[in-house]
């Protein structure tokens, strides 16, 4: 059972009631409002420092994904253009190897080594010459066969290339053309980022006619 007032005080009681409730609902909502209000108004942008932080992170971000992609372009070249030398070294030891397999014997080979002219069937001939420098590039090799009117280029940056002479049993040296049976050619490249920057390919050929 609940407290019973007065009858003469339950009216008085009843109206101081609601006149209290009708001042604290007006405080409660304006409480209530400034509260959800400020945090509406700090969830609607960012800060100047959050800005700012953030910028820094990606500035730092940006610059060293810049330095790797530049430092993997710089290894790219340098390895694609080592490979381009080392083919050439290749591909000239090769084409003088393969043709000189075709020759009837040796006509000229000059002192130095540097160049070699070969005779061929059908009364051609064909000659392997060594530039240090031509047409503004290093280390040319040109190529001629006597039914073409002028040279043409092999290969550029080869360091040397040397061609030696051996008699029948591929060791004793000669220059003499009618006793040449076994050419050795050598092509020599550097390769200056590598661990090894000098590098040679040696290859021997037998003059098939006797």
């Amino acid at each position: 059972m609940g407290r019973r007032f007065p009858p003469q005080l339950a009216t008085p009681v009843a109206e101081l009631a609601k006149s209290i409730g009708r001042r604290a609902a007006p405080r409660a909502e304006s409480l209530g409002g400034f509260r959800y209000g400020a945090i509406a108004r700090r969830r609607r942008g960012v800060s100047m420092l959050e800005l700012v932080i953030a910028g820094s992170m990606l500035a730092g971000v940006m610059t060293g994904l810049s330095l790797v992609l530049r430092t993997a372009r710089q290894s790219w070249d340098t390895i694609d253009s080592e490979y381009a030398v080392l083919q050439q070294m290749h591909a000239t030891s090769r084409h003088f190897v393969r043709t000189a397999r075709e020759a009837k014997g040796v006509v000229t080979i000059v002192p130095d080594g540097n160049a070699i002219t070969l005779a061929m069937p059908n009364d051609q001939s064909a000659t392997w010459q060594w530039y240090p420098s031509r047409s503004g590039q290093r280390g040319v090799v040109t190529f001629q066969d006597s039914s073409l009117p002028s040279q043409s280029q092999l290969a550029h940056d080869i360091d040397a290339l040397q061609f030696s002479s051996f008699a029948a049993d591929g060791v004793t040296p000669t220059n003499d053309p009618d006793q040449i049976h076994v050419i050795e050619v050598k092509a020599t490249v550097t390769l200056p980022r590598s661990a090894v920057p000098q590098r040679t390919t040696q290859s021997k050929v037998w003059i098939r006619s006797w």
